[in-house]
């Protein structure tokens, strides 16, 4: 969508659907609260985020190693934000995920 939106407003091309509320509330337009990525398998391979695309918002970056999941997180310093809490709800919701996992072998 940022390709399709960058290149209507470079060439002056009305897409109203980019314009729309619903569009922007939804995440368009970087609105996103949550922006997430995938960094790849490497176990040795790189470390990358970015910082969250809402000042009330969070950014969360993985890698899938072969005994772990390796993130960073990323948030303002904001009224709005609290990164402590974020990693702890993360933790905790992986760790119930593979707790249901293990116990339905």
């Amino acid at each position: 969508m940022s390709q399709l939106a960058l290149k209507s407003y470079g060439e002056k091309i009305a897409i109203p659907f980019l314009d729309d509320h619903s569009y922007a509330a939804s995440g368009g337009n970087g609105n996103f609260l949550l922006s997430t990525s995938f960094l790849g398998y490497n176990e040795n391979g790189c470390f990358g985020y970015v910082v969250p695309m809402c000042k009330d918002g969070y950014g969360a970056f993985y890698r899938i190693n072969a005994s772990r999941f390796t993130f960073t997180l990323s948030n303002y310093f904001d009224d709005a934000t609290n990164g402590d809490e974020f990693r702890e709800n993360l933790e905790y919701s992986l760790d119930f995920i593979k707790n249901v996992i293990l116990t339905n072998e």
